[in-house]
């Protein structure tokens, strides 16, 4: 018997009561060829057809010699199991040469240890989390606005800018694109590393304000020969992140130590729709992060907390 299942795409993510990660369905990308391969003592057929029928639906299918369904049970049982694994990890990227590569991969960090003070964090991921629900999907298409959401962390260093990008990632299940505006990096490789990007991901671009393209452009000006620089330019910058061309369902990312130094049409609302100050924490959100791991309320606990030590 040869039988063929269809593997559709679901979103990814989805408003839940139970939290932010939800059971979510084995999705399949296509790939444009045929082949056998072997799973749990069976073999499989894999074939895309990428105009079903003659229409432009592309179609994968899996075929297996047998009498049983069994075998695609235990196959998609595996695919699960290994899926499952993954979110236990955070899969970063990095680019060289042009190309996006898989740089390394680690332990999902919890948003608890990251401390900030107020309830900053907490408007930050309300904010991400509203943004990845099927409501958020339709009310952008509803209005003709790319769903991309664009956020600017500032402050000083070490005050967990990047750290809460990684937990967020962590939080939500996203990989991280983490780009690097430097001179060898030119116009149309910041079009190329864009477009490769693929949903559902978190773009990072941190200390934006030592790059050229991001500079106010009437800083600029009074330094003859900047602008002859090498690099991205602030153009091709501003319409990768919010141009007609702008693939959708990402996030973006911007650290820099120094708000003041970034040319107004990056921090438009469209482009950079929120705006987080980072400072260093005050003894409240310190005595939140050492309370659990420093017994008792005198002696070594208290030092700290009024020596102002943070991590």
């Amino acid at each position: 018997m040869d039988t063929q299942y269809r593997v559709g795409h679901n979103p990814y993510f989805s408003d839940t009561a139970a939290g932010d990660k939800i059971d979510q369905d084995v999705c399949f990308l296509p790939y444009d060829t045929e082949f056998w391969f072997p799973c749990e003592g069976s073999w499989f057929f894999f074939q895309h057809d990428p105009k079903y029928r003659g229409s432009n639906i592309p179609i994968i299918e899996l075929s297996c010699l047998g009498q049983s369904r069994e075998p695609f049970a235990q196959l998609f049982r595996k695919c699960r199991e290994v899926y499952n694994g993954s979110k236990t990890e955070c899969i970063i990227y990095s680019h060289c040469t042009g190309k996006w590569l898989q740089d390394t991969r680690k332990q999902n960090r919890s948003l608890e240890t990251v401390v900030m003070n107020g309830k900053t964090k907490d408007d930050v991921v309300t904010r991400c989390r509203r943004f990845l629900s099927k409501e958020a999907q339709e009310q952008y298409k509803k209005i003709g606005k790319s769903h991309q959401l664009g956020l600017l962390f500032y402050g000083p260093p070490g005050t967990g800018k990047t750290s809460l990008v990684f937990s967020l990632a962590s939080r939500f299940s996203l990989p991280i694109y983490v780009l690097r505006l430097t001179e060898s990096l030119a116009d149309d490789g910041l079009e190329r590393l864009f477009r490769e990007v693929p949903p559902y991901s978190i773009i990072l671009i941190e200390d934006i304000d030592v790059a050229h393209g991001s500079r106010r452009r009437d800083s600029q000006k009074s330094q003859p020969g900047v602008n002859n620089r090498p690099g991205v330019s602030l153009a091709t910058l501003l319409n990768e992140i919010d141009g007609v061309g702008t693939k959708e369902d990402r996030i973006i990312v911007i650290t820099t130590n120094d708000g003041q130094s970034l040319d107004p049409a990056l921090l438009r609302p469209g482009r950079l729709d929120m705006h987080v100050p980072f400072m260093q924490p005050d003894e409240s959100s310190l005595q939140n992060l050492f309370s659990p791991h420093i017994p008792g309320k005198d002696g070594f606990g208290n030092l700290i907390f009024q020596q102002g030590c943070y991590v």
